[in-house]
């Protein structure tokens, strides 16, 4: 079960919360689903070494293109979840907010897609099973996305049992995820643009209905449907950002 972000006592530069292996690959899985809705169709866009830096290209004509990218004209997403990443920085008036977006967005995209591979990069570490943890992650999120998807692979042989079963191979307790300052504010970042993502698709507007959601997934003891799933996400995610939040503000 996962447990709340606090400060090492001992060494107060760390963060330290515990997941399990299921709830690990899941909310990389949800991570990884944004970062290839934000993602422009450049592979190399938000990527970092192993040191975390920006992945600033190896050649001229990476970097040129890259220029070419950002000073190009741009138009509001026509997804609303990538219009909630990506707002309009002017509002009733088109032209100033389409010139606002072609000094920005590009920036702003590619922060946001490295907060989240700086994010999966801190959740995988350690991560001992990683393909069978993927593996549940996909089954999930197709299952969330496609409902009939379950029924068919039940009828094909090719899951067996029940849910429980998805966890087989991996860890039933917690294991350690460790956080520096840097990393821990990625992830809260990264956190809350996986959350404004699950909250247009489920047409949260206001806290009000946040506050509503919270009390219903509450109130079930397992998801009945797809957006069921999505809500029980979103409350997890919230509970995980508010932890790290509570964890980042406590300094040593």
């Amino acid at each position: 079960m996962a447990q709340a972000f606090t400060r090492d006592p001992d060494d107060g530069a760390r963060i330290i919360g515990f997941l399990e292996d299921v709830e690990r690959s899941l909310v990389i899985e949800l991570m990884y689903q944004t970062s290839v809705l934000l993602s422009d169709g450049s592979e190399d866009a938000g990527e970092t070494d192993e040191k975390g830096a920006p992945n600033d290209g190896d050649t001229h004509d990476d970097l040129f293109a890259a220029l070419s990218r950002s000073m190009a004209e741009r138009e509001a997403p026509q997804d609303p979840a990538l219009r909630r990443l990506l707002p309009d920085g002017v509002k009733d008036d088109d032209a100033a907010a389409s010139e606002f977006r072609r000094l920005t967005e590009s920036t702003l995209r590619d922060g946001k897609l490295r907060n989240l591979d700086i994010a999966m990069r801190a959740l995988e570490e350690g991560f001992v099973d990683e393909e069978q943890a993927a593996a549940i992650a996909d089954d999930v999120y197709e299952r969330a996305n496609d409902p009939a998807a379950r029924d068919e692979r039940d009828d094909a042989g090719k899951r067996e049992g029940s849910d429980d079963n998805l966890q087989d191979g991996l860890s039933d307790g917690s294991r350690e995820v460790v956080l520096d300052e840097a990393s821990a504010r990625a992830m809260m970042m990264a956190l809350t643009d996986v959350r404004l993502v699950l909250a247009e698709r489920l047409g949260l507007r206001t806290d009000e209905d946040a506050e509503a959601l919270s009390r219903q997934v509450e109130r079930e003891d397992a998801p009945n449907s797809p957006e069921d799933l999505l809500a029980a996400y979103y409350d997890f995610l919230t509970w995980m950002s508010e932890s790290l939040t509570l964890a980042v503000m406590r300094r040593a």
